[in-house]
C-alpha cells in the first residue's frame, strides 16, 4: 500500500471478425485497462456509435419497465445466465414485453376512465333526480367538479348571475376516485349557456339531462354496464400484474446484458486499425503480476475464437486457433438499424480516421485508371460530336487535347513505375521487420525487435492500490483529494495514524469516545444488514473502521486530558505540588484550579505546534523519498534541501524552544518575543535562555537568508546550463513555488493551532452543557434536564462537533501534510469488467 503496483503496457491484436468475442472474454476476467486511442475524434465518427445508441434505447425501455413493474429481488448469478443469451433474443423479448405492457396499461387506463365516468354519471342522476321536474329539465345544469374548485364555482356563479340562481352541492366519495362534488344549478333559460361555460372553464363535467340514456328507466341498464366494466377492469388489473411479475423477473438479466454490450462496443470504439488495415489494435495496461495469467487467457481466446496476439515490451506473442470465427454482429440488430453489411461499413469508418496513413497505392492507381477511362469516354463523345457538326475548330481543339492527354499519360506511367519501385524497396525493408499480417500460424510464436516497437507507451500508467475493509475508507479520503501518481508514495498509509490522532486531539473525551466506539462496533457487527439501507447510514457503514480508530484515539486523549463528559478522572492520587509529576496525563486537580484553564490552554497550544512540526517533517521526509526513487537529484539539491533547512531552522527552532522551556524552567521570556527578536536583531539577545543563543540564532538567520535565493535560482540555472527547453515555465514555476513555501512556512504552522482551538471549544461546550443540566444541585431538576442533556450531547457534541473535528483533520492532512510532497496526478486502474452491472 506504500506505492502502487507495477504495471505493464500491453498491445492487443484482434481479427475484425472476432474482436467482440475476444473483448468479452477479457472483460469476464477483469484484467485489461483499455486506453482510448480515438479520444480526439467526435462521437459521430466512431464506428459503433449507432449500435450504442440503439442499445441505450433498449436500456431506456427496460428502465421504464423497471419503474412501472413490481420491484423484486434481483436474480442470482446474473452474469452466468447472461453468457448464454443472444442480442437478438434479448431485443425481441424487450420489445415484445414493452409493447404488450404499454397496450395493457393503455387498456387499463381507458377502462378505468370509462368506469369512473359511468359511476359519476350514475351518482349524479341518483342525486339530482328527486330534485328536478321530469318535464322541466331545460332550466337545470347538473355536473361534477373537483372538491377544491367547488367553492370557487359557487362564488363565480353568484357573482356573474347576480344571485339569480339556485345551486345545490353534494359530496361524492369513492375509494378508487378522488374526492369530487356534484352540483345542480337552477336558473332561467337565457343564463343556462353562460352557466355551462363557467362550469366548463373550471374543468367541471356537465351531463345533458335530456338524453335518453340518462332517463330514470335506464338506471338498471347503467348499473349492469358498470358491473360488466368492473369485471373487465379487474381482469385487466390481474393480467397487468401477471405481466409485471414476468417482466420484473427478467429485468436484472436484461439490464446486465445491455450494459455489458454497451461496454463492449465502447471498448471497440477505442480500438484502431493496424497499418496494414487487416487487424484491430488495442492498447491498455495490466498488472505486472497478471502477465502470465494474460497469456493463458489469450491462449484460451485463440482456441475458442481464432487468431489473436499481444505485445508486451516489444515482444509479440502470436496465437492461432483452430475454430472459425463467429460473426461479429447480430443480423436482427442490423435489420432494425436499417444497415446492410454493417460490419464492413463500421470498419470502413475506421479507415476514414486521418490518424492512419494510406497503406496502399492500389486505390490511387484505380482512381487514375478510372479517370483515364472517363477521359477516353468523354473524348469519344466529343469525336462523335465533331463528326456530326463538322466543325474544324473543334477538331483542332480535340487534337490538342489528345496531345496533352498523351503527355499526361506518359507522366502518370512514369510516376507509377517510380511508385512501384518505391513500394518494392519498402516491402523489402518491411519484410525484415515483424509485421502482424506476416506472423506465423503455429500455436505460439514470439517475435522480438527492440529497435522497432509496434506501439508507444503513454507517459503515465494508471494507479492501482489494493485495499481491504479496514484501509478502504482511508484510501477513499486520499482519492477525494487526488489519486496518487504512478509509484508515488501513498499518503493513505500515513493517514491511518495521523487522521485518528488529530481527531482525538480535538475530540478528546472518554465519554464521547465510548459513544463513538459503540456506534462503530454496531455498524461493524450489522454491516451486511445496513448495506444500501439509506444514503446517510451508508457513509457510516463505509467508514466504520475509520470511526473505530477515531473513537479509540478520543478515548486515549480523553485519559490524557483527564476528561470524562466534563468530569475529571482520578486515575492516580493527585500530585498537585511542586517537584512531583503525575504518572499519566493531566492531574485532575487542575480542573478545579483557578488557573486550570490557562494551564490546559497553554499545554494544548504547544502540543498542537509540536504535532504540526512532526506532521510536516514527515511530509518532507516522504518528499525526499519520492525524489530519490525517481533519481531526481536535481530536485533534491535545488528544491528539497533548501526547503528542509528553512523549515527546520524556523519551525524546528520554535519547537526546540517550547521543549527547552518545559524541561528547564518557566521563568523565561515569551517565545513569541524571542522569535521576533531573532529577525529584528539577529545578533543581539536581551535575555538569554541558554548559553550561545546569540550565535545559534545568528546562524539560523543566515540559513534563512540563503535558502530562499537557493530555492529560486538553483534549479532554473542548472537547467539553463543543460540547455533544457521551456525555461520560462521553469522560472515561473520555481518563483511561484518559492513564494508559496515562504507564505506556507508561517500559515501552515499556525494552521495546526486549530487542534488547540477546536479542543478548547469542545471541552468548554461540554462543561457548559453539564453545568446547566446534570450539574444542578436539585435532584428533580437533574431528572427533568437529563433528556435535554442527552439530546444535546447526541446532536451538538457527537454530531456537529464530531463532524467539525473530522473536517479539520481532513484539511490538515490534505493541505498542510500533502502540500509537502503529494502530486496526486494519477488516475484509477479500471479494467474492463461486467460485475459492476450486477452491483448496480
Amino acid at each position: 500500500m506504500l506505492r502502487s503496483e507495477d504495471m505493464e503496457h500491453v498491445t492487443l491484436y484482434f481479427s475484425k471478425d472476432t474482436a467482440k468475442q475476444a473483448i468479452t472474454e477479457l472483460g469476464n476476467h477483469e484484467m485489461v485497462h483499455f486506453i482510448d486511442q480515438n479520444s480526439s475524434l467526435k462521437t459521430e465518427r466512431l464506428p459503433f456509435t449507432r449500435e450504442i445508441r440503439y442499445l441505450e434505447k433498449l436500456l431506456s425501455r427496460v428502465s421504464y419497465l423497471n419503474n412501472e413493474t413490481v420491484k423484486l429481488t434481483p436474480l442470482a448469478k446474473t452474469a452466468a445466465r447472461c453468457r448464454s443469451l443472444d442480442l437478438g433474443e434479448v431485443e425481441a423479448q424487450i420489445n415484445k414485453h414493452y409493447i404488450r405492457y404499454a397496450q395493457l396499461r393503455d387498456l387499463q387506463n381507458d377502462t378505468f376512465s370509462n368506469l369512473s365516468r359511468l359511476q359519476e354519471d350514475m351518482a349524479i342522476l341518483q342525486t339530482v333526480e328527486p330534485l328536478i321536474d321530469a318535464n322541466n329539465k331545460e332550466h337545470f345544469v347538473a355536473g361534477i367538479i373537483n372538491k377544491e374548485k367547488s367553492f370557487l364555482l359557487e362564488k363565480i356563479l353568484w357573482h356573474s348571475l347576480r344571485r339569480n340562481l339556485v345551486i345545490h352541492t353534494f359530496d361524492f366519495e369513492s375509494e378508487e376516485l378522488p374526492k369530487k362534488v356534484i352540483f345542480l344549478v337552477f336558473t332561467h333559460f337565457k343564463a343556462k349557456s353562460k352557466t355551462t361555460q363557467i362550469c366548463t372553464s373550471l374543468s367541471a363535467r356537465i351531463i345533458n339531462l335530456n338524453e335518453k340514456r340518462y332517463a330514470s328507466q335506464n338506471f338498471l341498464n347503467m348499473a349492469s354496464l358498470i358491473g360488466q366494466i368492473k369485471a373487465v377492469y379487474q381482469n385487466n388489473v390481474m393480467t397487468l400484474k401477471s405481466e409485471s411479475l414476468c417482466i420484473s423477473q427478467q429485468i436484472p438479466l436484461w439490464k446486465y446484458f445491455l450494459k455489458k454490450e454497451i461496454k463492449i462496443y465502447e471498448i471497440m470504439n477505442q480500438l484502431t486499425l493496424s497499418q496494414q488495415r487487416d487487424h484491430l489494435v488495442g492498447e491498455g495496461w495490466i498488472l505486472k503480476r497478471n502477465v502470465e495469467r494474460l497469456a493463458k487467457i489469450m491462449t484460451f481466446i485463440s482456441e475458442i475464437h481464432g487468431y489473436t496476439a499481444y505485445e508486451i515490451k516489444g515482444v509479440i506473442t502470436s496465437l492461432q486457433g483452430n475454430k472459425s470465427p463467429s460473426p461479429l454482429t447480430n443480423p436482427k440488430l442490423e435489420k432494425n438499424l436499417g444497415l446492410e453489411n454493417k460490419e464492413i461499413e463500421n470498419y470502413s469508418r475506421f479507415e476514414e480516421n486521418p490518424r492512419f496513413e494510406e497503406s496502399g497505392d492500389k486505390e490511387s492507381g484505380d482512381k487514375e485508371s478510372g479517370d483515364k477511362e472517363s477521359g477516353d469516354k468523354e473524348s469519344g463523345n466529343k469525336e462523335s460530336g465533331i463528326k456530326e457538326s463538322g466543325n474544324k475548330e473543334k477538331i483542332k481543339n480535340k487534337e490538342n487535347q489528345q496531345k496533352n492527354r498523351n503527355q499526361q499519360n506518359k507522366e502518370n506511367q512514369q510516376k507509377n513505375r517510380n511508385q512501384k519501385n518505391n513500394e518494392n524497396k519498402e516491402n523489402q525493408k518491411n519484410n525484415e521487420k515483424p509485421k502482424f499480417s506476416s506472423l506465423p500460424t503455429h500455436n505460439i510464436d514470439i517475435i522480438t525487435d527492440p529497435n522497432t516497437p509496434l506501439s508507444t507507451e503513454p507517459t503515465q500508467p494508471p494507479t492501482f492500490i489494493e485495499t481491504n475493509e479496514f484501509t478502504h475508507a482511508f484510501q477513499t479520503i486520499t482519492n477525494v483529494y487526488g489519486i496518487p501518481s504512478y509509484k508515488e508514495i501513498n499518503p493513505a498509509i500515513f493517514n491511518i495514524f495521523t487522521f485518528p490522532v488529530m481527531f482525538g486531539i480535538m475530540f478528546g473525551d472518554v465519554g464521547h469516545g465510548l459513544i463513538l466506539l459503540f456506534i462503530s462496533l454496531f455498524f461493524i457487527r450489522y454491516k451486511s444488514k445496513l448495506d444500501n439501507f439509506h444514503e446517510a447510514t451508508q457513509i457510516l457503514v463505509d467508514g466504520r473502521y475509520l470511526v473505530l480508530c477515531a473513537a479509540l484515539s478520543s478515548i486515549f486523549f480523553g485519559f490524557l486530558y483527564s476528561d470524562f463528559l466534563s468530569l475529571s478522572i482520578p486515575l492516580f492520587p493527585s500530585q498537585y505540588t511542586v517537584d512531583y509529576i503525575y504518572p499519566f496525563g493531566i492531574d485532575p486537580a487542575w480542573h478545579h484550579s483557578t488557573t486550570g484553564l490557562m494551564f490546559v490552554n497553554s499545554l494544548k497550544m504547544k502540543m498542537s505546534l509540536i504535532f504540526g512540526f512532526c506532521h510536516m517533517l514527515l511530509g518532507m521526509g516522504i518528499c525526499y523519498c519520492n525524489f530519490y526513487y525517481r533519481k531526481s537529484f536535481l530536485d533534491i539539491f535545488g528544491v528539497w534541501l533548501p526547503q528542509f533547512l528553512c523549515f527546520v531552522g524556523f519551525v524546528g527552532y520554535l519547537v526546540f524552544l517550547i521543549i527547552y522551556k518545559w524541561l528547564v524552567t518557566y521563568d523565561y521570556p515569551s517565545l513569541i518575543s524571542v522569535l521576533v527578536g531573532m529577525f529584528t536583531s539577529p545578533f543581539h539577545v536581551e535575555s538569554s535562555m541558554y548559553p550561545g543563543q546569540v550565535y545559534v540564532q545568528g546562524f539560523i538567520f543566515i540559513i534563512l537568508c540563503v535558502t530562499f535565493p537557493w530555492m529560486f535560482f538553483a534549479k532554473p540555472l542548472i537547467l539553463t546550463h543543460r540547455k533544457s527547453k521551456d525555461l520560462v515555465d521553469v522560472w515561473m514555476h520555481q518563483a511561484i513555488s518559492t513564494i508559496e513555501f515562504g507564505i506556507g512556512l508561517i500559515s501552515n504552522t499556525s494552521s495546526y493551532l486549530r487542534l488547540w482551538a477546536v479542543s478548547l471549544a469542545h471541552s468548554q461546550l461540554t462543561q457548559v452543557l453539564h453545568t446547566m443540566t446534570l450539574g444542578a444541585n436539585n435532584f428533580i431538576v437533574r431528572i427533568f434536564t437529563f433528556p435535554i442533556w442527552l439530546l444535546a450531547t447526541a446532536i451538538l457534541l457527537i454530531g456537529l462537533e464530531g463532524l467539525s473535528s473530522c473536517l479539520h483533520a481532513l484539511r490538515l492532512n490534505w493541505i498542510e501534510f500533502n502540500s509537502k510532497f503529494y502530486e496526486g496526478h494519477g488516475y484509477d486502474f479500471k479494467p474492463l469488467n461486467f460485475m459492476e452491472n450486477d452491483e448496480e
